[in-house]
């Protein structure tokens, strides 16, 4: 069953049986910072950036306020 819970760059769902992304989700409300700060320097506010194989949008989410209103993430 998915579980629901807040984190650092908003609401995620997860798996909670996800050894790797759900359980990094679950224990500390984030997915790998590093690269998420590695992402985040390349994607400017009104970027266009591709997220491809997003899987629970661990990723997505940081990019989404990076890249800000005028920006989108596919």
């Amino acid at each position: 069953m998915l579980q629901t819970k807040q984190t650092r760059y908003g609401q995620m769902m997860f798996d909670p049986l996800d050894m790797y992304v759900g359980r990094s989700v679950m224990m500390y409300g984030e997915y790998s910072e590093l690269e998420v700060e590695l992402l985040k320097y390349h994607a400017k506010p009104g970027s266009v950036v591709l997220d491809v194989g997003a899987n629970i949008g661990a990723l997505t989410l940081p990019l989404s306020e990076a890249v800000g209103v005028h920006g989108l993430v596919y």
